[in-house]
């Protein structure tokens, strides 16, 4: 497939084009089916997300019968509640107290980037821009020891347009050191997502709320897998009733400690997470 007659001038453009599009959209939330799988268990349940930027995020995570497993919220701090062993916990908002919860270390920003059709870079001193055979751009982006790679879809509609009008969505990313992965992202099925609603009190008693932003026009991916090769682990996201900008309130990355739940303090010690761009 021959590249669009408009290219970015630079990777640096490439991402910016891709974050401006997505400009709109502050925060958004969506139902997922989680597949979480590590070298000590594996797992598949329901799941809420709320994210926000730049890395605030909820995640509600139940059985597929519902029943509750886990309730994490993330502003400054990460606290998170076991419903099973009555245990609250509370540690920093890092890669590493999310590993606590879910065996993995990502980093929040990760996250909150990638569910909202983004993607962060590392720190680079160069930079490279090329078209793939497969119809991709294929940004590297080189940080000395580490090294990202990036591949951006152009959506077809679009492809005629000068550059910086074009629809940047992201296929996949990988940073590693050398010939060691150490994350992998790869997303898919970019759709379009309303607004959503107003949060209205059903008894009337408070003023609504409105939506956290403005219409957003920029798609969302509706699968995300990310995977960490040298711990054999991975998380799935099939997501579905995504939607842009959804009401926040004080409460929306806070959780408070239920009573008679015994309270944890998260430090970690050796944290070996994911490096964060």
């Amino acid at each position: 497939m021959a590249p669009p007659k408009s290219a970015p001038p630079s990777a640096e453009h490439a991402v910016a084009a891709l974050r401006f599009d997505r400009g709109c959209g502050f925060s958004t939330r969506a139902q997922a089916t989680l597949t979480l799988v590590t070298p000590t268990a594996s797992f598949r349940g329901d799941a809420q997300l709320l994210v926000a930027e730049p890395r605030s995020l909820r995640l509600e995570v139940n059985t597929t019968f519902g029943v509750a497993l886990l309730q994490l919220a993330a502003r400054e701090q990460m606290s998170a509640v076991d419903p099973r062993n009555r245990v609250f916990s509370e540690g920093p908002n890092d890669a590493c107290t999310l590993q606590a919860w879910l065996g993995l270390p990502i980093p929040p920003d990760l996250l909150v980037s990638v569910l909202r059709g983004s993607v962060p870079v590392i720190v680079h001193s160069k930079s490279s821009l090329a078209w793939t055979n497969d119809g991709a751009w294929e940004l590297v982006f080189d940080g000395g020891d580490l090294q990202e790679v990036v591949h951006l879809d152009v959506a077809s509609e679009r492809r005629d347009s000068p550059w910086f009008q074009q629809s940047f969505s992201l296929r996949d990313a990988e940073v590693r050191i050398g010939s060691r992965v150490l994350w992998r992202l790869e997303t898919d099925k970019h759709a379009p997502a309303p607004l959503a609603p107003a949060l209205v009190d059903p008894d009337g008693i408070d003023d609504p709320v409105p939506p956290s932003g403005p219409a957003c026009g920029a798609t969302l991916p509706l699968r995300v897998v990310l995977t960490l090769p040298e711990r054999h682990a991975s998380l799935r996201l099939d997501l579905h009733d995504a939607a842009w900008n959804p009401p926040l309130v004080d409460s929306s990355f806070t959780l408070a400690r239920p009573e008679g739940f015994r309270r944890e303090v998260l430090r970690c010690v050796d944290a070996g997470e994911v490096n964060s761009p």
